[in-house]
Order: structure tokens, then sequence, then C-alpha cells
């Protein structure tokens, strides 16, 4: 019986571990995210538009930190996989109409033509090969090393509902974000710009914190369906 116990206390130990590195994982991926493509953005056209610099210029300095950041991240990973190709696309696409149109509001509203071209791309690649999901959640799975490259590809090779999953998750995310992306470019064609920096920003990521809670809600049905075949 004590040998049952401490099997337990191990079982037990392990899992904490896991969760913790887990988690841990998963804010090494989420703080970049947060403190380059939304706080620096935000912070740099404010402190740009107190010492006067025009609406269009603190608005593409803010785009240029987050494109620099996912450039340095090919940079430094020495590979380029979808995902890195989507976002230095859009980041080349934004910047090039930015200096074509000169037009401050659609400089603000260029991450949401992103969004909702990439909510295009999700519901596309379903129909395409693989789903825009594989990609992503290749990228960000348990910290995105090798072995768990390897891992996501064998589950994806073998196990048809997390396909179906993945794929089911290509759509709730590509409707998501198209949505996400028609509410801010309507705002931003209505609103002052200086009002619509931060709204923009509410709005991006209440509606990305609503499709996370949606993808888990999706995986965890998924990891019950697939405990309760055995």
């Amino acid at each position: 019986m004590e040998q049952n116990q401490a099997t337990e206390t191990q079982d037990t130990t392990v899992a904490q571990v896991q969760g913790q590195q887990s988690q841990q994982a998963r804010w090494r991926v989420i703080a970049p995210l947060v403190v380059f493509d939304i706080l620096a953005p935000l912070g740099s056209y404010y402190i740009l538009h107190a010492f006067g610099v025009s609406d269009v210029i603190a608005l593409t300095a803010g785009g240029l930190i987050a494109g620099l950041r996912a450039l340095y991240t090919v940079i430094r990973d020495r590979k380029i996989d979808g995902f890195a190709v989507f976002v230095l696309s859009m980041f080349a696409l934004s910047l090039g109409m930015v200096f074509i149109t000169g037009d401050a509001r659609f400089v603000l509203a260029k991450d949401s033509f992103g969004m909702g071209f990439a909510g295009l791309v999700m519901l596309g690649s379903c129909l395409l090969g693989k789903p825009f999901t594989y990609y992503s959640g290749k990228r960000f799975y348990k910290g995105g090393g090798p072995e768990a490259a390897a891992e996501w590809d064998e589950r994806y090779r073998t196990l048809p509902a997390f396909r179906a999953n993945l794929v089911r998750i290509a759509v709730v995310w590509g409707v998501g974000l198209i949505a996400i992306a028609a509410i801010v470019i309507a705002l931003v064609y209505r609103l002052p710009i200086s009002t619509m920096v931060t709204v923009s920003n509410v709005v991006h990521i209440a509606g990305i914190l609503v499709l996370i809670q949606v993808t888990r809600k999706l995986v965890m049905r998924a990891r019950k369906a697939a405990a309760a075949q055995g």
C-alpha cells in the first residue's frame, strides 16, 4: 500500500512539473507577442504623437517594431515555415500600402485588413492541403522544440480526430478573425484616430481572447473524446 501511495505521489509530482513546464512554455510564446505586437506599437504611437510626429509616421513606427521582431525570430531560429512566411508577407504588403496611400486611417486599419486576410487564409487552408492551424499549432506546441514538432507531426499523421479538430479550430478562427476585422475597420473610419489607436487594440485583444477560450473548449472536448475511446 505504501508503494502504491509512493507511486501516486510520484505521478502527481511529475504531472505538476509537466504542467508548470507547459505553462512556462506558453508564457515564453505569449509574452513577446504582448510586448512587441501590442504594447510597443501602442506606446510608440502616443510617445511620437506627443512630440508632434504625424499620425502616419507614428502608426507606421509601431508596425515596424512588430515586423522587425518577426524578422529577428526567423534569423534567430535559422528557419522559415509557413507561419513565418505569412507574417513577413503581411508586414511587407501592409508597409508597401502605407507608402502608396499615405493615409493615417489606412495605417491604423492595416492590421485589421491583415487579420481579415488571415481569416480567409485559414478558411481556404481547410480546403487546400493542411489547415493553417497545423502550422501555427506546431510552432507553439510545447515550446516549439524539435521533439515537440516531431510529436505534433506524428499525432497529425496517425489521429484522424486530431486532424478533424484542427480543421474545426481553423474554421472558428477564420470566421472569428474576419468578424473582428470587419468591426475594427468600420470603427476606424468613424471614430477619431487617437481614440481608435486604443479601441482597435481593445477589440483585437477581446476578440482573440474569445477565440482562445473557444479553442480551449474544442481541445478539451477532443481530449475527453479521445480518452473515452481508450
